[in-house]
């Protein structure tokens, strides 16, 4: 089941913190319960390259997709969230 979500620029929100809310709620759990970011990408670099202020003139170009648990994310410069458990 694939989960998709789109980030809140506007919503006070850390990019990288929306990742975790779409993994768990992927996962069915508390996003608590999950490994910290950290451990598989760089939670400021995520935040930092698709920030509206960086991204004002291409910002919906761009992806960058990596593995976080047990699932495949791709993040989208558009801030979609794409969560798919590995095959």
């Amino acid at each position: 089941m694939v989960i998709r979500r789109r980030h809140d620029w506007n919503g006070g929100t850390s990019l990288s913190i929306s990742v975790v809310q779409t993994v768990a709620e992927a996962a069915e759990t508390d996003p608590l319960e999950l490994d910290p970011l950290y451990q598989y990408i760089q939670p400021e670099a995520l935040n930092t390259i698709f920030s509206p202020q960086i991204g004002s003139r291409g910002h919906n170009l761009g992806t960058i997709s990596f593995t976080y648990m047990t699932y495949d994310v791709t993040v989208y410069a558009d801030g979609t969230i794409e969560v798919t458990p590995e095959e």
